[in-house]
C-alpha cells in the first residue's frame, strides 16, 4: 500500500490511552465490544483472527468449572486490564475486593503463585504470546480451566481521521486472506520461535 507501519508493543491499557491521545493510529486486535466503548474509532472490516477468553489457572480449582460458579463461591480472581470481555464477564459476579486487574500475563501468573487468585482471565492469544516471549520462560505455564466465551471475531481499529486509508486496508487485507497469506506468515512466525518444552 506504500504506508510505512511502525509497530508498538505496550500493555493494552497503554496502547488504548495512546489512542486517545493522537500517538498512535489504531490497534491491531481487539473485539466487538472495544469498539462499542470507542465511537472514535472505525473498525477494518475484516475480522483478523477469531479468538477465546478463558479461566486460566496453575492447578485445577476444585469448584470452578464454569463462570457460573463465581455467583455461589468466594473464588479470587485476576484478569488483564484492558481485556474488556474478562472484565466485563466478571464484574457483574464478583465483588471489587476478590477481583483484580493486572498489567501483565506474568503479573497474573505472580497472582496465582502468591495465592491471591484463584484463577486468571485472558484472551487466548495473550496467552499464548506470553508462553512464546522471554518472560513466559521464567515462570509456570497456566492451564486453561475453561473458555468463557464462543470463539469471538477480533479485528483492528483506525481512528476515524483514517476513515479513507481504513476502507484501502480492509481490501488488502481481504486479497492477502484470499491469497492464504495471513496462514502463511503464522506458520513461517511459528517456526521461527521455540515454545517452552514443559
Amino acid at each position: 500500500m506504500g504506508v510505512q507501519l511502525e509497530m508498538v508493543v505496550a500493555p493494552l491499557k497503554r496502547i488504548e490511552m495512546m489512542l486517545e491521545r493522537g500517538e498512535i493510529d489504531g490497534e491491531t486486535m481487539r473485539g466487538p465490544a472495544y469498539g462499542a466503548l470507542h465511537p472514535e474509532l472505525i473498525l477494518v472490516d475484516l475480522p483478523l483472527m477469531p479468538v477465546l477468553y478463558g479461566f486460566y489457572a496453575l492447578n485445577p480449582v476444585a469448584g470452578l468449572a464454569r463462570v457460573e460458579d463465581l455467583r455461589s463461591a468466594n473464588f479470587r480472581g485476576a484478569y488483564r486490564r484492558g481485556v474488556i470481555y474478562c472484565q466485563n464477564a466478571l464484574s457483574p459476579l464478583m465483588p471489587t475486593r476478590r477481583l483484580d486487574a493486572v498489567t501483565t500475563v506474568k503479573q497474573g501468573i505472580g497472582m496465582l503463585q502468591a495465592g491471591h487468585a484463584d484463577f486468571f482471565c485472558d484472551v487466548n492469544m495473550g496467552i499464548l504470546n506470553h508462553e512464546y516471549s522471554a518472560a513466559g520462560r521464567s515462570v509456570p505455564k497456566l492451564q486453561k480451566l475453561f473458555d468463557i466465551s464462543a470463539p469471538v471475531s477480533n479485528g483492528g481499529y483506525l481512528h476515524a481521521k483514517h476513515a479513507v486509508f481504513g476502507m484501502a486496508l480492509a481490501v488488502t487485507l481481504k486479497q492477502m486472506e484470499k491469497e492464504g497469506l495471513f496462514e502463511k506468515y503464522r506458520l513461517e512466525t511459528m517456526a521461527r520461535l521455540s515454545p517452552r518444552n514443559d
